[in-house]
């Protein structure tokens, strides 16, 4: 049996800050990198960004990764399937 082991640094991440130089320009919103996957061993990256009402990302489907979405206010409709 092998176990691997890895450590990683400890840091924060300011309300309008990433860890990018600048923002990410993704369908013409400013997206922050909070956590790159090169922070986490490729485990795990996570985006802030503010969608407007009736926005958010197109109709797509991941078939390596799962995504997640936290929102902090308003309302949020997915389709699943």
């Amino acid at each position: 049996m092998r176990i691997e082991t890895s450590s990683l640094n400890a840091f924060s991440v300011a309300p309008e800050q990433g860890r990018s130089s600048k923002p990410l320009n993704i369908l013409g919103l400013d997206v922050f990198v909070k956590l790159a996957n090169t922070d986490s061993n490729g485990a795990v990256a996570i985006f802030q960004h503010a969608v407007p009402p009736m926005g958010g990302p197109p109709l797509h489907r991941h078939s390596r990764e799962d995504e997640w979405f936290y929102v902090l206010d308003g309302e949020i409709t997915v389709e699943v399937d």
